[in-house]
């Protein structure tokens, strides 16, 4: 975000800013680790049941049609435009953020 708010050709423009590509099945892989357990899949109709029942209570309010369709998309951010008009690099690995981030949560006694 540095580099898009000193760079005068970045006015106007947004920016995807990311390690790589990443698929949600392999997102929810690193957690899953974290708590020494594999991420489960649920069938569609499930999910339906359980979302309609807890995202109320978690004040969301988007639909679960919305909520499904995010989580089942097949989505990419690509960073080639950040790359070439930025210079833009990661600085941290996907795999280091992951362990900084269970480092955290561990911390935080979220894990």
């Amino acid at each position: 975000m540095i580099l898009a708010g000193t760079c005068p050709e970045a006015v106007g423009q947004s920016f995807n800013f990311v390690d790589r590509p990443l698929p949600w099945k392999e997102l929810f892989a690193y957690y899953g680790a974290m708590c020494g357990r594999k991420p489960r899949r649920l069938p569609l109709w499930l999910f339906r049941g359980i979302a309609a029942f807890v995202l109320p209570f978690l004040g969301r309010t988007e639909s679960i049609d919305d909520v499904l369709a995010f989580y089942t998309s097949q989505s990419v951010y690509p960073t080639v435009k950040a790359e070439q008009l930025l210079g833009y690099r990661p600085l941290v690995s996907l795999d280091d953020g992951m362990r900084c981030t269970e480092e955290w949560l561990r911390e935080a006694g979220y894990l």
